[in-house]
């Protein structure tokens, strides 16, 4: 889980400062593997092997919005619905957000790292050798 602090000026000319939690889960990110167009890696493999912003920006786009979510107070579980993200990404808060990782690509590395669950790559080595296992 990534917890973002977020400068920027609302609508109403107040200068603010949010906390803003994002994060996919092991299930999340399996499934998107399974759905195919939406793969992460895929979205990985665009965000490393293009130099074409457009795109770059559409991907990263792609994973604030899969992966912004309220975390609940005794932190057992991270609330997502498509209103919440909705009213995020019309705010300047994200507006500010996208804007950093366009100028940032360490800072757009680092969220993409830090919405994955802590023990991500140990677990992906978990699923690849039981696979790897079912198909002898």
């Amino acid at each position: 889980m990534l917890k973002k602090s977020i400068t920027y000026t609302d609508y109403n000319g107040v200068s603010r400062t949010d906390d803003f939690y994002f994060n996919l889960s092991m299930r999340e990110i399996m499934n998107m593997e399974l759905g195919g167009k939406d793969a992460y890696s895929k979205t990985l493999e665009t965000l490393t092997a293009t130099s074409n912003v457009g795109e770059i920006i559409s991907a990263v786009e792609d994973l604030i919005a899969k992966s912004f979510g309220t975390k609940s107070e005794d932190g057992r579980s991270f609330i997502k619905n498509p209103e919440a993200t909705e009213a995020f990404m019309n705010s300047e808060a994200y507006t500010e957000l996208l804007f950093e990782f366009a100028t940032d690509a360490n800072a757009a590395a680092d969220f993409v790292r830090g919405i994955l669950p802590k023990d991500f790559e140990k677990r992906v080595s978990a699923l690849e050798a039981a696979a790897g296992m079912n198909t002898k």
